[in-house]
């Protein structure tokens, strides 16, 4: 994320951000205590990165006080205010970080009414990832039920900093797990393709853009319980259930047998490491063979050992893997793989804190870093998966129909693991009539 930042000059690309509604009476001393004190907490979120000799280094402040802006919008009317809102986490999403000045975490504060506020929070990836939101999430309501009631900060101090475990990791490789795990890495990716041809509605520009638009779809409770029991007949999570179907997916879309995923994973294996807020994940790269005469049963199996092996070799960073297998870096596509499939297991449900509702909202356009983003939620029984789509390449209609052929995939595995992958089906009624009814013959889904 460095040698992108300068690769690009304070990229907006790895922006992560939340804007939160909140209704009720909000102590706005309360808002900034908590949040300054999750900031002492956490030396990553202190951190700035320096350059010397062409080399990154992190610094650490000893202190770090954030001011939260507040915007009034009160004299507006109800549609302006919330256009502007709208304009506001536009202008946050594209507002790019300085790594070298800091800090790399921004709050602002809209006020709508007296009674409604839009809390807009953007940190770099590059000391934060998913886990992390959610370990901000639970320190912020702890902090700020306490402080709204006058108490003192009750959370117990952390054992352990962002820097110990950066430590700890440079000297494990460097001991000579990396080179173990490169070569591990160099034989699993032997021979892998090096793009995903995917139907596109434009061509491919000459250097990415990050402009991606948002399509989601659910199953319902006895959908998702169908999953639930053919990953534990297969020995298999759910994860591993939702990776084989869309590579099979991927594979029909694309006319390829083989089938590149990237994985995002948490990489937290120390107990001490679950409460920091800081960069941990890693990608982990998933190569998937789709014979389209093998049954799904057996892919799952297939995909079950891939992912284990992977796990096994979790601690190998990224970037480390593209130096050593792609080090010619190209602007218009991403190394290695193009698509990224996640389970998310830290979401912001709406939250009851003292005498105010929080609630998420949501964004129909985002920065996408990938050609596609799968992101798999379970909320309330039912799974939601949220495709994030760069638009310079596909329109909104492609991917919800995409997302819809994936359903009947999950569905089709579900009712009988044992189908043939070529012969299950994808399209509805309307789709084939439509088909059927065009001159020219169209691609075998």
């Amino acid at each position: 994320m460095w040698f992108v930042d300068k690769q690009k000059g304070s990229s907006a690309e790895y922006n992560i951000i939340e804007a939160l509604r909140l209704r009720g009476r909000l102590d706005c001393d309360a808002l900034t205590r908590t949040v300054n004190t999750i900031v002492e907490r956490h030396e990553s979120l202190r951190t700035r990165f320096d350059e010397i000799d062409g080399q990154a280094v992190q610094v650490v402040e000893p202190l770090l006080r954030l001011d939260i802006p507040v915007h009034d919008l009160t004299s507006l009317e109800a549609d302006e205010c919330e256009r502007q809102v709208q304009k506001a986490i536009q202008r946050e999403t594209e507002e790019a970080f300085d790594l070298h000045q800091g800090p790399v975490i921004r709050l602002k504060l809209l006020k709508l009414t007296g009674q409604e506020h839009v809390l807009l929070r953007s940190m770099h990836h590059i000391v934060s990832d998913g886990w992390s939101q959610g370990v901000f999430n639970r320190e912020f309501t702890v902090l700020y039920e306490a402080y709204t009631k006058n108490q003192p900060n009750p959370l117990q101090p952390l054992v352990v900093q962002y820097s110990d475990f950066a430590m700890w990791q440079r000297s494990w490789l460097e001991a000579g797990a990396l080179q173990r795990g490169l070569d591990y890495w160099k034989r699993q990716l032997a021979g892998s393709p090096e793009r995903l041809e995917l139907p596109c509605d434009r061509p491919r520009p000459p250097v990415q853009s990050f402009h991606g638009g948002v399509c989601e779809f659910r199953l319902s409770s006895s959908e998702l319980g169908d999953l639930a029991r053919l990953s534990r007949d297969a020995g298999a999570t759910l994860y591993m259930v939702l990776v084989a179907a869309f590579a099979v997916l991927l594979s029909r879309y694309s006319q390829q047998e083989d089938i590149v995923i990237g994985s995002p994973i948490a990489n937290r294996q120390a107990e001490q490491l679950d409460d920091l807020i800081g960069l941990f994940v890693n990608l982990l790269v998933m190569c998937i063979v789709v014979h389209r005469d093998v049954r799904f049963s057996d892919l799952l199996k297939q995909v079950r050992a891939t992912a284990l092996d992977a796990y096994e070799h979790q601690d190998v960073p990224f970037d480390r893997i593209v130096q050593e297998i792609a080090p010619q870096r190209r602007v218009d596509r991403n190394p290695l793989f193009q698509v990224t499939f996640a389970v998310q297991n830290a979401p912001w449900d709406s939250q009851l804190l003292r005498d105010l509702v929080v609630e998420l909202i949501d964004r129909d356009d985002v920065l996408v870093r990938f050609d596609i983003e799968l992101h798999a939620f379970q909320r309330a029984g039912e799974l939601s998966i949220f495709c994030v789509y760069r638009k310079d390449l596909f329109d909104r209609w492609r991917i919800e129909q995409m997302m819809s052929h994936f359903g009947k995939i999950l569905r089709a595995v579900a009712a009988k693991p044992d189908s043939i992958v070529r012969r299950i089906e994808l399209l509805d009624v309307k789709e084939r009539e439509r088909i059927l009814k065009l001159p020219a013959a169209q691609p075998n889904l």
